[in-house]
C-alpha cells in the first residue's frame, strides 16, 4: 500500500512545485508590467511610467524649445527659439552644452526654427538670419548657406544632406510646400492648394468662419513636411487631418485621412476657445498635429491634444495606415518630440514648462525598427 502511494505523492509534490514556480513568475510579470510600458492587443500602446526630467524649468536652460533631435551617440539637441541657441544633453550626466548664441554673425542665431543631426553635422534653419547653418556635433561652427526669402519658415523640414522642405501656406505659391537643395536652389513643389489663397490675412473672414463652425480657409493650406529615408517627402496637412507621401521627385504616391477619436476633441477645443475669445486677433491657429518625425519607415505624429490631455502619438506606416497609437499617460502638454531608436527612448519637450522629458519605449512596439 505504502509502496503504491509513495510514487503518487512524489508526482503530487512535483506538480505542486511547478504550480508555485508558475505563480511566482506571474507575480514577477505583474510587477514588471506595472513598471514598464504595456501594449494592448488592439495595437494601442500606453506608457504609464513617469517621465524622467532631463532639463527642468528650475535650471533656466530652456525658455521656448522649438526643435528636437537625437544624435547617434544618444545626445539630445534642443533648439530654443527664445534664447536663440541649442542646448545639448548627453547621456551619463555632466554639464549641459550650448551651441550658438544670439546675433547675426557667423555661428550666431536669430529666430532659429528647425534642426537636424546627421552623422557628423548639426544643421540649423537660422530663419531670422536667412541662412542654413552647420555646426559639428561638438558645437564648432562650420559654415552657412543663404536661403531665399521663400524658404524661411518655422515649420520647415531638414534632412542630413542640407535639403530643406518649406510649407508655403498657399501664400505666393500654387503648391503646399517647396523643396530646396542645400544650395538654396528650388527643386520641386508638393501638393495642390486645398483652399484658394487670397494672399491676405483677412481677420473678418477668419472670425466669420469660426462663428459658422468652419475651419478658416487660410488654415487649410498649412502643412508640415518630413523627409523620408530614401529621398521621399511626407506632407501632413495640419488642419485637414490628412497625410500625403511623395517620391524623390515630388510625385504623389498616396493620400490618407487620419482616423482617431482625439481629432474630434482637438477640433471641439479649437472652436470652443476661439469662439469664447475676445478681440479681433484673439484666436488660435488650428492644427491637428503639434510635431512629427520619421522613425524608420514610419511617420510619428504628435497630436495637438487639448491642454491637460495625455500626449498621444499616431504611427503612420509606409502605406498610410495607422500602425499603432502611443499614449504617454503621465506626460501632458507636450508639443515636440524625438525618438532614439537604438536606446528605445522617447524625448518630449513641454514648452509651457520649459522642460525636456524622457520616457522608455516598449521593446516590441509595432512599426518600430532598431537600427
Amino acid at each position: 500500500m505504502h509502496r503504491e502511494l509513495h510514487p503518487r505523492l512524489g508526482m503530487f509534490r512535483r506538480a505542486w512545485r511547478r504550480c508555485i514556480r508558475y505563480a511566482l513568475r506571474l507575480s514577477w510579470l505583474a510587477v514588471l508590467m506595472a513598471c514598464h510600458p504595456t501594449a494592448s492587443t488592439n495595437g494601442e500602446v500606453t506608457i504609464r511610467t513617469p517621465p524622467d526630467t532631463l532639463i527642468s524649468v528650475e535650471s533656466g536652460s530652456l525658455a521656448e524649445p522649438a526643435g528636437l533631435a537625437v544624435g547617434r551617440d544618444g545626445a539630445v539637441y534642443v533648439l530654443d527659439s527664445q534664447l536663440e541657441r541649442i542646448v545639448v544633453w548627453r547621456p551619463g550626466g555632466g554639464a549641459l552644452q550650448t551651441i550658438g548664441h544670439e546675433g547675426h554673425g557667423p555661428g550666431e542665431l536669430e529666430q532659429p526654427s528647425r534642426l537636424v543631426v546627421s552623422a557628423g553635422t548639426v544643421w540649423v534653419a537660422n530663419t531670422g538670419n536667412g541662412r542654413l547653418d552647420r555646426f559639428t556635433r561638438g558645437g564648432q561652427y562650420i559654415g552657412s548657406t543663404p536661403l531665399p526669402t521663400s524658404a524661411l519658415s518655422g515649420a520647415a523640414a531638414l534632412d542630413g544632406d542640407g535639403r530643406i522642405a518649406v510649407p508655403t501656406g498657399g501664400v505666393g505659391d500654387t503648391v503646399l510646400a517647396v523643396v530646396y537643395r542645400a544650395s538654396g536652389r528650388r527643386e520641386f513643389g508638393l501638393g495642390a492648394l486645398i483652399a484658394p489663397s487670397s494672399g491676405a490675412f483677412d481677420l473678418t473672414a477668419i472670425h466669420n468662419a469660426i462663428a459658422a463652425g468652419r475651419v478658416p480657409a487660410l488654415f487649410r493650406n498649412f502643412s508640415l513636411p518630413l523627409f523620408g529615408r530614401r529621398g521621399g517627402v511626407w506632407l501632413i496637412l495640419l488642419a485637414e487631418g490628412v497625410v500625403q507621401r511623395y517620391d524623390s521627385v515630388g510625385q504623389l504616391q498616396w493620400s490618407a485621412r487620419l482616423r482617431d477619436p482625439e481629432l474630434a476633441r482637438i477640433r471641439e477645443e479649437f472652436f470652443a476657445t476661439s469662439s469664447a475669445a475676445k478681440g479681433p486677433t484673439s484666436f488660435r491657429m488650428f492644427s491637428y498635429v503639434a510635431d512629427a518625425a520619421m522613425v524608420g519607415d514610419c511617420a510619428w505624429l504628435l497630436l495637438n491634444s487639448p491642454q491637460g490631455d495625455s500626449a498621444t502619438i499616431l504611427v503612420i506606416g509606409p502605406d498610410g495606415s495607422i500602425v499603432t497609437r502611443i499614449t504617454a499617460a503621465t506626460v501632458h502638454d507636450a508639443r515636440g518630440f524625438a525618438v532614439d531608436e537604438q536606446r528605445r527612448r522617447l524625448y518630449m519637450t513641454v514648452p509651457s514648462r520649459a522642460t525636456l522629458l524622457a520616457v522608455p519605449l516598449p521593446a516590441m512596439l509595432p512599426g518600430f525598427t532598431r537600427r
